[in-house]
């Protein structure tokens, strides 16, 4: 098959599903150098041939873009299983093991796994590179540069409506890339749970794979056969993008009250000068019409002299004030730093977050998109239609 039609035919449906919440799982089976790689990445230099990981994430990204009234919030985390041990790609400790765990609200997880948000393709493809470099990497019989190694690169997506929008419910969907290490090196498991999965097998045309390839079409056979069943997944105690969301309120409320505080003062300075300026006995050597002002140059500059005592109050006061509006003008530009951050890290549709904005480009994913839709209702009805 071509790297298009692979893509559109059986790949771009999962990603839609993951995007509305499922689970969804993709993997190259086959034995080395039969062009798992090529089907999962694709060549470097040719745009055109284009494998499943950067297609879904285009896809994903481009689909963020094009929604309205919803918040998203992407996190990438990258593993690799080898000779029995787990390992975080992206820690800055890639030796460290890590434990397989399990809930019952969220099934089989990795304890400790980091994560990185991600909010454009630039971003995620170079969370992928690093975690690369720290691949376990070995010579094989068969391909001297083939992984001896699983390694799964994960796409969180969590989903929500926007605060402008009535329904407040989360959705958080997993996209696992997989890249399997050679079947020659493989065991035999099973490929089941909560995940939407399309396993793609790759096989040699050469004789000396005909043991291999075989091998590779019973597996994907029995696979076939595997029920799964998949779920959205709503409402997760842990949702990152909720916590986000209630702080990004919280520190609104927070700037609302600082800069309704900055208001009162303004509005109480305004009343103490009408109420300086209905005095009809001025201080002596103050002129009544004096400004605050003017008012502190003049006593800084000893043009106007009172007592030792109250110029000492005054500058005192006019001190404690200065430092008053400085150290509310920080809290509030603290509060403000924090909310831009907090906000960076949503993204919604509708905002120019593709690093590749061709208009011919989106128009023609829409279109891509539109069509697979299309099939997959043609699909469903003929379904139906039969006896």
């Amino acid at each position: 098959s071509r790297q298009e039609d692979l893509y559109e035919e059986s790949i771009r449906p999962l990603v839609s599903s993951v995007l509305d919440g499922f689970n969804g799982t993709i993997f190259a089976y086959g034995q080395t150098g039969t062009g798992k790689t090529y089907t999962m990445e694709g060549p470097k230099n040719d745009p055109s041939q284009k494998g499943i990981i950067p297609k879904s994430f285009e896809q994903i990204f481009n689909y963020i873009s094009r929604s309205s009234n919803m918040q998203y919030l992407v996190r990438a985390s990258y593993l690799e299983i080898y000779q029995e041990d787990i390992r975080d790609l992206l820690n800055k400790d890639p030796s460290k093991h890590l434990e397989l765990r399990e809930k019952p609200e969220i099934g089989v997880y990795v304890k400790d796994l980091s994560s990185f948000v991600c909010k454009s393709m630039n971003e995620i493809e170079h969370v992928m590179v690093v975690g690369n470099m720290n691949r376990s990497i070995g010579a094989t019989n068969m391909n001297e540069h083939s992984s001896r190694s699983h390694a799964i690169f994960v796409v969180t997506i969590e989903m929500g409506a926007t605060e402008a929008s009535v329904k407040k419910l989360i959705r958080v969907g997993k996209l696992n890339l997989v890249d399997l290490a050679g079947s020659e090196r493989q065991s035999k498991t099973g490929a089941s749970g909560n995940s939407k999965t399309v396993m793609v097998a790759n096989i040699g045309p050469a004789s000396y794979n005909y043991d291999e390839s075989l091998t590779t079409l019973r597996y994907a056979n029995r696979a076939k056969n595997i029920k799964n069943k998949p779920r959205v997944n709503e409402d997760p105690k842990d949702a990152l993008l909720r916590q986000y969301q209630q702080e990004i309120a919280r520190l609104k409320v927070l700037l609302a009250e600082k800069h309704k505080i900055v208001e009162m003062r303004a509005q109480a300075q305004n009343q103490k000068k009408e109420k300086e300026s209905k005095k009809t006995q001025p201080t002596p050597d103050i002129p009544s019409d004096i400004t605050e002002e003017e008012l502190r140059r003049k006593i800084m500059n000893g043009e106007i002299i009172i007592s030792p005592e109250m110029n000492q109050k005054l500058i005192e006061e006019i001190e404690r004030k200065k430092q008053e509006v400085i150290r509310e003008r920080k809290e509030t530009e603290k509060l403000q730093a924090q909310l831009m951050f907090m906000e960076s890290k949503l993204l919604s549709g509708g905002k120019n977050i593709v690093d590749h904005t061709n208009e011919q480009q989106r128009a023609l994913e829409l279109r891509k998109q539109e069509i697979a839709e299309r099939k997959d209702l043609s699909f469903k009805s003929k379904m139906l239609s039969k006896p």
